[in-house]
């Protein structure tokens, strides 16, 4: 519609009911194409989502619990359990499923300051998958005392509450306690995680644009689109802001198809009285 207007005002313009004003319709339809490729290019991050699914990590000190928690998520012997510090050294992946949504699952290497290089290296992985996943949640032993170190979290989980009747709930300001050991308050855990799962996908649900290659189009288009905008606005000229808007169709061309000079006439005939 942007393009059919300028191009009545370039070629028609002495013609029928066009006018040279007829161009100043077409920022205002400007405006709402850019906020409307913004809208979905925000949306098409969370999108991947539905592709490639929600990523999860579960963070803590050594001996927190952690692979005997991930072990009881994915229903399986996923990944060494032992009572030896420091037994995960590399960030160990488990896909499953979670009310029909793929969920990638990781066990990380326990979080301390260390001298080993290889522990530091496994540390250093589990900060750098923490930091791109999209939930993140931290395990500390319920049952002894709290080592003091910093991890940000979305969800905070004390383990191990099968060992001691002496279990600390509210001073160390759990979300949750449960025992993955013996399945203690699991139900109650899964419960938390559907829920915040559900509403990282749900967020996402209304993009339609999954794949790199649309993104970087539709961000080719967008450009296009704001640089005819500016030149309307800054400069008045038709015939400059008519070419940012051949080279918005070309991107999205690639996307949906080819948008002739058919269509852009089509739309001219159809709206003025010219050519008749």
């Amino acid at each position: 519609e942007a393009s059919a207007l300028l191009a009545a005002s370039i070629d028609f313009s002495d013609e029928g009911d066009v006018e040279e004003s007829v161009a100043a319709p077409v920022t205002s339809i400007l405006d709402e194409l850019v906020s409307e490729f913004e809208k979905v290019l925000l949306a098409a991050s969370a999108a991947s989502k539905i592709r490639d699914g929600i990523r999860i990590a579960i963070v803590g000190e050594p001996n927190a619990g952690k692979s005997t928690f991930i072990n009881r998520l994915a229903h399986r012997d996923a990944a060494i359990v032992s009572e030896i510090a420091g037994t995960t050294r590399d960030v160990i992946e488990v896909p499953i499923e979670l009310d029909g949504h793929l969920v990638t699952v990781a066990d990380t290497a326990g979080i301390r300051d260390t001298t080993d290089a290889v522990e530091a290296e496994g540390v250093s992985r589990a900060l750098s998958w923490a930091d791109t996943a999209d939930l993140k949640i931290r395990l500390r032993d319920a049952s002894g005392s709290d080592t003091g170190v910093e991890i940000e979290s979305d969800l905070s989980i004390g383990t191990k509450i099968d060992l001691t009747d002496d279990r600390i709930r509210n001073d160390r300001n759990f979300d949750l306690c449960v025992s993955a050991k013996t399945g203690e308050n699991w139900d109650e855990f899964l419960a938390v995680l559907k829920f915040r799962v559900g509403n990282l996908v749900s967020q996402s649900e209304s993009a339609v644009i999954v794949r790199e290659r649309h993104k970087d189009h539709l961000k080719t288009a967008l450009i296009s689109i704001r640089s005819a905008k500016d030149i309307l606005d800054q400069q008045n000229d038709v015939d400059l802001a008519s070419f940012e808007l051949s080279q918005a169709r070309a991107a999205l061309e690639k996307i949906l198809g080819r948008i002739d000079v058919e269509d852009i006439l089509g739309e001219v005939f159809s709206g003025f009285c010219v050519g008749k």
